[in-house]
């Protein structure tokens, strides 16, 4: 319990204090690590690997987690620049496909947080988990570099993808050191077409349902 509850402080102080105010101190390269969807994926894929053996408490507190950022985001913004501007904000900027999305999207990173803990006894299973939030990591901001272009700061551009890129490097790692190679192969198949598939639908929020955001 007292994982999860650091979890969520986490996600409190990424999804709200973060995004409100660590911007307007200008600490860079800190801010631009921060404030980005990929630091709101660690947190969600976190409270998953925090939870309880069972399955079903990963994908609840994968939700639960994306209920506290989302949640923080907009109370904090409220508590920064005042009701109206949050309000505002939430009516213009698709507020309610936000809140859905953050929480679907936790709950389906809490599941594979859950199965990543406990590779060991499911390896094929926690494989998948590992290597498809891996992928993730390191495919996801070079995709949305490319994608958006001269549109991000250049410490954007440069610093988050070699960070979120050595985290999933390193989520990799620990597959191949806890995973059996036989099952290690089927998992690295299995998440290469999730991995593609999670991208592609990355690029379509980002272009079609939800606004820009890095």
């Amino acid at each position: 319990m007292r994982r999860i509850l650091g979890v969520l402080v986490a996600a409190f102080l990424i999804g709200g204090v973060a995004q409100a105010w660590l911007w307007r101190l200008g600490v860079e390269p800190l801010t631009s690590v921060l404030n980005t969807q990929f630091a709101w994926a660690l947190v969600l894929y976190a409270a998953g690997w925090a939870a309880p053996r069972r399955t079903v408490w990963a994908v609840a507190s994968g939700a639960l987690a994306g209920a506290v950022l989302i949640g923080s985001y907009y109370l904090c913004q409220a508590l920064a620049d005042g009701t109206s501007s949050a309000t505002d904000q939430f009516a213009k900027s698709r507020g309610p496909a936000w809140v859905a999305a953050t929480i679907l999207v936790g709950a389906g990173l809490g599941l594979l947080g859950g199965w990543s803990a406990r590779a060991a006894e499911r390896p094929v299973r926690g494989g998948f988990a590992l290597l498809t939030m891996a992928a993730a990591l390191v495919l996801g901001p070079v995709v949305l570099v490319g994608l958006y272009g001269g549109d991000l700061p250049a410490t954007s551009r440069l610093v988050v993808p070699v960070v979120y890129g050595a985290v999933g490097l390193g989520l990799a790692l620990v597959a191949v050191l806890t995973v059996p190679r036989p099952s290690l192969v089927r998992a690295a198949a299995a998440a290469s077409v999730a991995g593609a598939a999670g991208l592609g639908v990355l690029v379509l929020l980002m272009t079609r349902v939800l606004y820009r955001t890095f």
